[in-house]
């Protein structure tokens, strides 16, 4: 494996890390919230987290290591439905409604978290096998996962009663209003540095 292959690797590894405190926000831990809000301000703001992640992942399918790729990129795409799912978005706003109205095993938004994080680390675990036989990855990485939500969604299991709400659209409002403060702030101590 090459050097860069292994520094993207762990690319990818700080991608999915960075789903934890979504997962705070999801399953509104408190304490976790606060510290993250009070202390990152901004930044801490699940929708962006939950962007900037699956962007670190994408990264690492591209230019990471591992020995097959497929499980990389059905993880992906399995886990970016479910999680957009939870996760308000205007491009994927379509596919929302639609889950929403028509698509009974995604109605449960915490349980849609916790398989997209399973998906993906299980994805990330078989690409480093040498050889994995392609219909054994789609049963693991789509079947497995969609057969688990909608036994869950049957039986009424596993459903949270806190009701979430989280907008890519507001984080990313909240990162460029904070690059906007940051640019207005340096400009200032930039006339003030050169009038003294």
């Amino acid at each position: 494996m090459e050097r860069y292959e292994r520094i993207f690797n762990w690319v990818g590894w700080f991608g999915f890390i960075l789903l934890v405190p979504v997962g705070f926000y999801i399953f509104d831990f408190a304490p976790a919230v606060d510290f993250m809000r009070s202390r990152l301000g901004l930044l801490a703001n699940s929708s962006f987290l939950t962007l900037f992640a699956f962007i670190l992942l994408l990264l690492r399918i591209i230019f990471g290591g591992g020995y097959i790729i497929m499980p990389l990129i059905t993880c992906f795409i399995t886990a970016f439905f479910l999680m957009f799912a939870v996760v308000e978005v205007s491009f994927m706003d379509w596919f929302r409604r639609f889950a929403r109205d028509n698509i009974f095993f995604l109605r449960n938004l915490h349980l849609n978290f916790i398989v997209a994080c399973g998906v993906l680390l299980t994805g990330v675990i078989l690409s480093y096998f040498k050889k994995l036989d392609g219909r054994l990855q789609l049963v693991l990485l789509v079947l497995l996962p969609v057969l688990f939500l909608s036994i869950c969604a049957f039986f009424h299991l596993f459903y949270f009663p806190n009701p979430i709400r989280l907008s890519v659209d507001e984080g990313l409002k909240g990162f460029l209003w904070l690059l906007i403060l940051y640019v207005s702030e340096q400009e200032q101590d930039s006339r003030s540095g050169g009038s003294s």
